[in-house]
């Protein structure tokens, strides 16, 4: 139909005619629009149906840009919401929104005016149109024309076309027909947002009715049926959400509560109360009675009839309930507040009176209650409260302030205050919370008193002592720390273990028990490391160490705890030079003897050896096996002057991996002789393969070397003279200790044993069972005292057939080359 008007126009048909039929058609296209749908269907029925407007319109008018603009609710600005341009025309839809109204005030009167806007040609413009002739000559607009679209009695925006390419010089038709459309799509917008409006309340109403916990409904008196909303279908155990025959209703209703309700209806309809209101009992389907309260009104009329009543009902008996908790809650509250320990007042906001207070108040401040009550609460400070005194915490948080009070007697009294604001009665008060805080005081001032009682001694314990936090830089040193590094405890604070013991902490072993003790894997760490200290002195130390936890158990420190061991281990190896005397001394007893063998033999066989040279100086064939001989002894005396220096020599004091069996032969070389003299049988169980004991070898050359002294002394004791039971046995095995490598060297005899009333001291220092003369008392506190340096442990057993057996046990090392004995 539209081509068809077109093609009218084009005959010559009048312009006025075919402009109007084309309003017409736009006419009854908007008359036959209804949206429907949600709000984006409507949406976008309406943009169709302006967008199709604006270009049939513009087509018709053969203008170059037709659009709509609508303004803000202020109608401080404009927006170009729907644009049409023709083929070769660029839309400037997007650059014109938000576009301040005020910033084209020829045509912003003549809008607000309800007067179209006319331009034939912009660069005619009026001198007063001078920034609408700037604005529009820069969008090479040449003609221009505005009609205001009014909806509501008032201005919502402006339909208008732009000429670009050719001036256009309009005729009244123009302007008379484009208010008509504008009209017309006004109306249609105003009407889209009216549905929206209209759904948006619905939409609050439907969601307020499901939020309510009040009951709805709606009685058409006329037809006698009721419709409930969800809620008071539920309140009285209706199935449905509407009531067909209200007589089964009715018959519900308690019977004592009929007539009452009835006189109510009838007053209200009679106008003698403006509102329906009655308390009624129903019955639900389950035989409960319920309560409920019932409040309506007539809404509409049908002559002097009413025919439509609203109303709500409440269920009343959830009310009461709720009643009677609030009692009861508030008698729990009472009943709290007046067993706090803590003194409870209330207080005026304004006066600053107090308005009720506890039992605990009386107590804590000497005065009654009654005393109390209406006194100015600030009244309670002491007269020696250096703070002062505060009544009005900001806002609602709690406050929290420290201050000191007076006792009915004029003594001070410490106090800790918690205040809030709160509603009390229907009014503003502060609810304070006293908390006399004298004993925290006192115990406070002991706790000070203790750390520092505790400071003095951990400064005046020899030992290093230092705490290191997390991030395990040192958090305290005591003076025994700063005389050991050359600094004061400022200078030591926050300094690492690598930067003060570098020596200690390249060791590998060091830095994982770090790790452990922080990471709560290990709770003490203790060994023995060289140091040096502020002089340059290199110094054994033993370092325990252990970790500190907080109340969930987290590492928060290290405590270390530094033990000079440097003069202990010089009194150490002091015993032990001598109990190493002590046992070449013993050995001297038969180097003699098994020396002077040797000797008279070498001086018999040079005396044959004289006799047999011949005149010439010469020796036959048989010299050559006295000369043999003679080897053989001087080998001998060798063997016997290496053992005894080797043994008595000084040492290197490093651990490192030793061969058991080395160590025992070359102990059993030295006083095998005398084994044999005084007819003991030894006997040796080692296997081969047994790994290596992480020691020093010279020091368990010691400890063997005391131990079998001991074994033959018993030995000697029980045997007297040769005999089968005469034995020594020594054997070694591998084992565990402290669930790590190990290897246990036995020493065992059939000797006299040990008297058990003996054994609680029999590795005291200077303790011997030999005879006087016979024994330094230092041989099993010298074996115990390398053992326990060696991280090992020495065992002393009696077994049932008797005998000593003594269990020697020191840490292995696996796969190592052990060192040469």
């Amino acid at each position: 139909m539209y081509d068809k008007f077109v093609s009218e126009k084009r005959r010559g048909i009048d312009y006025r005619i075919g402009f109007e039929a084309l309003v017409a058609f736009i006419s009854r296209r908007f008359a036959g629009a209804t949206p429907q749908g949600d709000p984006a269907e409507r949406r976008a029925t309406l943009d169709g149906l302006l967008n199709a407007t604006i270009r049939e319109t513009g087509e018709f008018l053969e203008a170059d840009r037709g659009y709509v603009m609508l303004l803000d609710a202020r109608c401080e600005t404009f927006t170009n919401t729907h644009e049409w341009v023709a083929a070769g025309i660029s839309p400037v839809k997007d650059r014109l929104q938000n576009v301040p109204f005020g910033l084209f005030p020829w045509i912003q009167e003549k809008l607000f005016n309800l007067q179209p806007v006319l331009v034939p040609y912009v660069r005619e413009l009026p001198e007063e149109a001078k920034a609408e002739r700037n604005e529009l000559e820069q969008q090479n607009i040449l003609s221009l024309l505005l009609v205001p679209m009014v909806g509501r009695g008032a201005l919502v925006g402006f339909f208008g076309f732009d000429m670009v390419h050719r001036r256009r010089e309009w005729e009244p038709a123009d302007t008379e027909l484009l208010q008509i459309v504008a009209e017309m799509m006004a109306n249609a917008i105003v009407r889209f947002e009216d549905m929206n409006v209209l759904q948006e309340s619905e939409e609050r109403l439907r969601l307020t009715l499901e939020a309510t916990t009040d009951g709805v409904w709606d009685y058409d008196i006329i037809n006698r049926t009721v419709l409930l909303s969800d809620s008071a279908a539920r309140m009285i155990g209706w199935e449905t959400t509407r009531i067909d025959d209200t007589a089964t209703l009715w018959n519900r209703i308690h019977p004592e509560d009929v007539d009452r309700l009835a006189k109510s209806y009838r007053e209200h309809i009679e106008g003698k109360n403006h509102r329906f209101e009655a308390e009624l009992r129903i019955a639900l389907p389950n035989g409960e009675w319920r309560r409920l309260f019932c409040r309506a009104m007539v809404v509409s009329w049908q002559g002097a009839d009413p025919k439509r009543m609203l109303g709500t009902i409440v269920d009343v008996g959830e009310l009461r309930r709720a009643e009677l908790n609030r009692r009861e809650t508030e008698q729990k509250y009472k009943q709290l507040f007046e067993l706090e320990t803590d003194a409870i007042f209330v207080i005026d906001d304004t006066e600053d009176t107090i308005l009720e207070a506890n039992a605990a108040t009386e107590e804590m401040y000497g005065y009654s209650r009654d005393f109390l009550l209406g006194m100015k609460f600030g009244d309670l400070v002491h007269q020696s409260a250096l703070l002062p005194y505060n009544r009005k915490p900001r806002g609602k948080e709690p406050a929290m302030l420290f201050q000191t009070h007076t006792h009915c007697d004029g003594s001070p009294i410490p106090v800790e205050i918690s205040m809030r604001r709160i509603s009390w009665q229907g009014k503003d008060v502060r609810l304070a919370a006293v908390r006399d805080i004298g004993e925290r005081l006192r115990a406070q001032q002991a706790i000070k008193a203790q750390g520092l009682f505790l400071k003095e001694v951990i400064e005046a314990v020899p030992n290093m002592i230092t705490v290191r936090d997390r991030n395990r830089l040192i958090m305290l040193a005591n003076a025994a720390a700063c005389r050991f590094h050359g600094r004061t405890e400022e200078e030591l604070l926050g300094r690492s273990p690598g930067e003060l013991a570098p020596m200690v902490y390249e060791d590998e072993s060091y830095r994982a028990a770090e790790d452990d003790l922080y990471a709560g894997t290990l709770d003490r760490a203790d060994g023995e490391y060289k140091l040096q200290n502020c002089q340059g002195e290199t110094r054994w130390m033993r370092i325990i160490r252990v970790p500190l936890r907080d109340a969930e158990g987290q590492v928060t420190a290290v405590l270390g705890v530094g033990i000079d061991l440097t003069g202990e281990k010089q009194l150490k190896a002091e015993l032990v030079r001598t109990g190493q005397l002590a046992s070449l001394g013993e050995l001297a007893a038969g180097l003699a003897h098994e020396i002077n063998n040797p000797v008279n033999g070498i001086i018999n066989y040079a005396q044959v050896l004289l006799d047999m040279i011949d005149d010439n100086g010469g020796l036959d064939g048989a010299g050559s096996q006295f000369l043999d001989k003679i080897i053989t002894e001087g080998e001998r005396i060798a063997r016997l002057a290496h053992g005894v220096l080797g043994f008595a020599r000084s040492h290197a004091s490093e651990k490192a991996p030793c061969s058991v069996l080395g160590a025992v032969r070359s102990v059993i070389e030295l006083v095998e002789p005398r084994l044999i003299r005084e007819g003991i049988t030894l006997a040796l169980d080692i296997p081969d393969d047994l790994p290596s004991a992480d020691c020093i070898t010279w020091e368990l050359q010691q400890i063997l070397m005391n131990l079998i002294s001991n074994a033959r002394f018993a030995l000697n004791e029980r045997h007297p003279y040769a005999d089968p039971e005469k034995r020594l046995c020594i054997s070694a095995s591998m084992t565990t200790l402290s669930q790590q490598p190990a290897v246990a060297i036995v020493v065992e005899d059939r000797g006299s044993g040990i008297d058990p009333a003996l054994l609680d001291d029999i590795f005291d220092p200077f303790f011997t069972t030999k005879p006087e003369g016979e024994g330094t008392g230092l041989g099993l506190s010298i074996c115990n005292s390398i053992v326990s340096e060696h991280r090992g442990a020495l065992v002393l057993e009696q077994p049932e057939d008797g005998g000593t057996r003594v269990v020697v046990t020191l840490p292995a090392v696996l796969d190592a080359h052990p060192e040469a004995v």
